[in-house]
């Protein structure tokens, strides 16, 4: 059982391993979602001041071509972020049930060890009760 016990504590921590790599992994891919967010907004901010200053057509169509490129970045990074999500979830059920297997699993390890424990202490018992009816026994016939 004690083998059962291990292969299944071991399943449930590299699924919870798994987990915490899925977690950093989301939070990886928000950070660059939110760096692409902060550029976007300089981009803009930044060719705002310039356009206040007086752009030519090539520059704004420039801009435009290069936010759309951007936009388009930023569409992919979340849909990044979602698989990410959804991964980290997954994860965690895949998780949640290795953790349940475990414990069912040392549950039954301790009931099995209860259990023969019982049966231990029936034995010693049994063969105590055997020895001193064999010595009263003795004692009896050795006064006869």
């Amino acid at each position: 059982m004690g083998v059962v016990q291990q292969a299944t504590a071991n399943t449930e921590r590299e699924q919870a391993e798994r987990v915490a790599l899925a977690e950093r992994h989301v939070v990886v891919m928000e950070e660059k979602l939110g760096a692409l967010e902060r550029y976007r907004k300089e981009y803009e901010e930044g060719f705002a001041a310039r356009a206040g200053a007086g752009l030519g057509a090539a520059a704004g169509r420039d801009f435009q071509t290069f936010l759309a490129r951007l936009g388009d970045a930023l569409d992919q990074q979340r849909q990044i972020v979602e698989q990410a999500r959804a991964a980290h979830e997954a994860a965690i059920l895949v998780w949640r049930e290795a953790a349940k297997r475990a414990h069912v699993v040392d549950t039954l390890t301790e009931r099995w060890q209860v259990e023969e424990s019982r049966e231990e202490s029936r034995r010693d018992q049994r063969d105590s009760d055997e020895l001193s009816q064999q010595q009263s026994y003795l004692n009896r016939e050795g006064k006869s």
